[in-house]
């Protein structure tokens, strides 16, 4: 699980395959999976803040007027949650379009890059075994 503070207590928590939003109105969960496009832009100079952001696909009327569904801007003292935040949907989000797209023969190269994302913490123990298991032919 990880947690990223922002202004206006504002809190995202990645855990699993889900994303929590909390702010001052209400706790709004996502799947990450279906995150459609996702920016970060760290912070700038000495007291800057950055803030990252996403659109869910099939985004509604939000998304529409502010061309995303979330944001969190947060404090240069919490940029390395942040970069720990965004590695963790970016990693999740290559997995599934990996899991989810045509069947392809598995290589060697497929396992490393599965041994990447559980050693990221990505994927769990049971997903790699069964990639391992399904790129040696057992």
């Amino acid at each position: 699980m990880i947690t990223l503070s922002g202004k206006s207590k504002t809190k995202w928590t990645v855990d699993g395959d889900k994303i929590t939003v909390t702010d001052r109105r209400s706790t709004r969960v996502s799947n990450i999976a279906n995150i459609a496009t996702f920016e970060h832009l760290p912070p700038q100079g000495l007291q800057g803040s950055g803030h990252i952001r996403f659109k869910l696909s099939g985004s509604g009327a939000v998304s529409a007027i502010f061309g995303f569904d979330e944001a969190i801007f947060y404090k240069k003292t919490f940029l390395e949650d942040a970069e720990k935040l965004c590695e963790y949907i970016n990693n999740y989000t290559q997995t599934v379009r990996i899991e989810s797209s045509p069947a392809a023969e598995a290589t060697p190269e497929d396992l490393l890059k599965f041994k990447e994302l559980l050693d990221a913490g990505a994927i769990t123990q049971e997903e790699y075994n069964a990639k391992k298991k399904q790129v040696l032919g057992l």
